[in-house]
């Protein structure tokens, strides 16, 4: 079948639809519901489609920051080191850095509501229709929540941290967990410039860190006192 997608074998048109499904601003939506749903707080409104994230709930924040530190532990709990990933003893590719998330059943609720949402606005059907949609097309959605926007979260915020506990010196996860205690600063659509012109906008999702401070009882730099030291 050729549509103007490209060719598409027939019967299976219908996944081309389903993954084209949710927008960026959808997939962030799912992240604002499955926090909303573990806290137990009322569901809101989705956010809208082409969001610049300038009136987003607080709470998706923090549905991002659960994400994140989840991606920690998980390094944490199969032993791996950052001198590990630098020394590329592993790769993230061969470890399922997304196994906390994706074994939630409060995920594959919270991705099922917002779709019902979105086909209600997008093809303005009523919520019957557009539930009994959604139950064929969970399974694809799934898919891509975890093969599309997980692994995009992941590039943008792992590199912030691992950057970070280099900078400190800090070689284990829970460590950088503890004495960091990553969050999330920002998200905003960041200007892509190339070769000095403007050709678009790509999400950025900036990162905020503690000052860790060292036990110098143990032999380490308290960076308070190398500050003092320094400045006056």
């Amino acid at each position: 079948m050729s549509t103007k997608r490209g060719l598409v074998r027939e019967g299976l048109e219908e996944k081309l639809k389903t993954k084209e499904m949710f927008s960026k601003a959808d997939y962030f939506s799912v992240v604002l519901y499955y926090k909303l749903m573990k806290e137990k707080q009322p569901l809101m409104a989705i956010l809208p489609k082409h969001t610049d994230f300038d009136d987003d709930p607080q709470e998706l924040l923090g549905g991002l920051d659960d994400i994140i530190q989840s991606m920690l532990t998980t390094l944490e709990e199969n032993k791996i080191s950052l001198t590990d990933l630098k020394q590329e003893k592993v790769s993230l590719a061969n470890i399922n850095i997304f196994s906390y998330i994706m074994s939630d059943p409060l995920l594959k609720q919270a991705v099922g509501n917002v779709a019902i949402s979105v086909i209600m606005r997008d093809e303005k059907v009523d919520r019957e229709t557009a539930t009994k949609q959604v139950k064929d097309a969970l399974p694809v959605l799934m898919g891509d929540f975890q093969e599309i926007f997980l692994p995009h979260l992941m590039h943008l915020t792992l590199p912030q941290i691992f950057a970070r506990m280099e900078r400190h010196t800090i070689d284990v996860m829970s460590d950088a967990l503890r004495m960091l205690d990553p969050v999330v600063w920002k998200i905003h659509n960041k200007p892509n410039y190339m070769h000095g012109f403007k050709i678009g906008e790509k999400l950025a999702i900036d990162l905020h860190f503690e000052d860790p401070v060292f036990d110098s009882t143990e032999g380490s730099l308290d960076t308070n006192d190398a500050e003092t030291s320094m400045f006056g």
